[in-house]
């Protein structure tokens, strides 16, 4: 049992340090749009919860593991 898309987001975004309105810019969406993903209001698809990752410069080996097949391994990422 893996991780929903917007806890992935949640997690990764206040893992590396960045404010709600910060990565919403750099995802291209608006706050409250970014916090509907994060709350699970709205899910978003994976390919969104990458794109952020991307966007705020968090790569890792097992970062498409986390897609939903497994827990987030914080060692896997690199910031």
């Amino acid at each position: 049992e893996g991780n929903p898309p917007g806890q992935t987001m949640r997690w990764i975004r206040a893992w590396s340090g960045y404010t709600l309105e910060a990565a919403s810019e750099k995802l291209g969406v608006s706050p409250g749009k970014l916090l509907d993903y994060e709350n699970g209001t709205v899910k978003p698809q994976w390919n969104t919860v990458f794109k952020l990752a991307e966007a705020i410069g968090v790569t890792g080996r097992k970062c498409a593991a986390c897609g939903g097949e497994k827990p987030i391994d914080p060692d896997a990422l690199i910031f």
